[in-house]
């Protein structure tokens, strides 16, 4: 909660003060995620040595904690090292996971793993697709990321105010104004 707060120091002191002894997955997972918020990604590599050092196993929440810290440093090779281990782990099939793997791999410029690891997402979800437009947009690829959006409407899929927004910032990207308009009156009817 400190954490989410942007109280990150406080968040520690109690970390290290009350559950010095009792650390299960949900509070290593907590410190994790309440570094990356606060774009501390030194302390979450270090805190995550930490948890592996007390032999506490990464889960789900953990990677799709950890891939935004590699994206914000460009760390490609740490993000595949966690890609492999949640492969390894059957993490890969959390649709979390998938989408911080898609937003890192976008992120860090490589739309064809990101493209990889939407296609092989099992469950996609308005966040998984919306996550997708915008890598697509941020590569410039808008014609791409308005076929994506109406695969999603057409496959029952409600998109919502964030697609929206993916969308035509994607259009915006590859200057497709007149593409821009026909997602919008799309999206429209069928929100």
């Amino acid at each position: 909660m400190y954490a989410k707060c942007g109280l990150i120091r406080t968040a520690e002191q109690i970390f290290n003060i009350d559950y010095v002894n009792v650390r299960d997955q949900a509070i290593w997972n907590a410190m994790i995620s309440g570094y990356t918020q606060n774009e501390l990604t030194e302390e979450v590599f270090l805190i995550l040595r930490q948890m592996l050092e007390q032999k506490v196993m990464p889960n789900a929440v953990t990677i799709a904690s950890l891939l935004p810290a590699c994206s914000s440093i460009g760390s490609m090779s740490f993000g595949k090292q966690l890609h492999g281990f949640s492969v390894r782990n059957f993490l890969d099939k959390n649709v979390f996971v998938d989408s911080a793997l898609i937003d890192m791999y976008s992120k860090l410029g490589v739309i064809r793993d990101a493209e990889n690891a939407f296609r092989r997402t099992p469950e996609k979800n308005s966040v998984t697709y919306t996550t997708m437009i915008l890598g697509y947009g941020q590569h410039g690829m808008g014609e791409r990321a308005v076929s994506l959006f109406h695969s999603m409407k057409g496959l029952g899929i409600k998109p919502d105010a964030i697609t929206f927004v993916a969308v035509l910032s994607a259009c915006s990207y590859a200057g497709l104004v007149i593409l821009s308009a026909c997602s919008y009156a799309g999206f429209s009817k069928q929100s």
